[in-house]
């Protein structure tokens, strides 16, 4: 099972942390960012996690427990 929670915001993109890694990513204008998961093929989406959003319209969510190399993309709704 994936826990996720807010996290610290310090860079866009992945980071590898202890526990887990924490995505970040910069979308002023979208009303729901999500991060998706997908297995190793890449072909099957495993999870869909609603990011975060801070001031400035920067989304994060940090994923715990997930491997370094974690096959993920974003998925952005609004304008």
């Amino acid at each position: 099972m994936l826990n996720s929670c807010l996290g610290c915001l310090t860079q866009l993109g992945s980071t590898k942390k202890d526990t887990g890694v924490f995505f970040a990513v910069f979308s002023p204008n979208a009303t729901q960012v999500y991060l998706c998961l997908f297995d190793a093929s890449g072909h099957s989406q495993i999870a869909m996690i609603d990011m975060f959003l801070h001031e400035g319209g920067t989304w994060s969510v940090l994923v715990e427990p997930l491997k370094e190399g974690a096959l993920y993309g974003y998925r952005v709704e609004g304008d």
